[in-house]
């Protein structure tokens, strides 16, 4: 038993001394969708009201590195879309893709750039994943 502990750590050496990539970390949907509701409430939505709705919606499998969601708020007449968004797991971007912009704002900025951090995404990095942008 006490070899096998041995054999992994020597095999994960080996690994790094060849340059082996380490696995790419990855936002998960619930930090993603804190992203949204931290965006949307500086945009003045009222996200904690109980006619307020964030959907997870299905993703789409021609950006299957972005979560989606829809935020809709209840009105007497009818239920009203007021935004589609979607966070890029490997970067924290945060997009509204029915305009194809990058939405930002100071509330969201710090937690995005901590993720980069820890992630270690470097400028270029960014500027390249950026690139695959979700458009409609």
């Amino acid at each position: 038993m006490k070899y096998w502990r041995f054999i992994a750590a020597a095999l994960a050496l080996v690994g790094v001394a060849f340059g082996q990539a380490k696995p790419a970390m990855v936002l998960s949907r619930n930090e993603a969708r804190d992203i949204v509701l931290t965006y949307l409430k500086a945009k003045g939505y009222q996200v904690t009201a109980s006619n307020s709705y964030l959907e997870d919606t299905r993703g789409d499998p021609d950006y299957p590195h972005l979560y989606f969601f829809i935020y809709y708020v209840d009105t007497p007449q009818r239920l009203v879309n007021n935004g589609n968004y979607a966070v890029d797991r490997r970067t924290a971007d945060l997009w509204e893709p029915f305009g194809c912009r990058l939405a930002t704002s100071r509330t969201i900025k710090n937690r995005q750039e901590a993720f980069r951090k820890k992630a270690m995404i470097k400028r270029e990095e960014l500027r390249r994943i950026r690139q695959d942008r979700p458009c409609y």
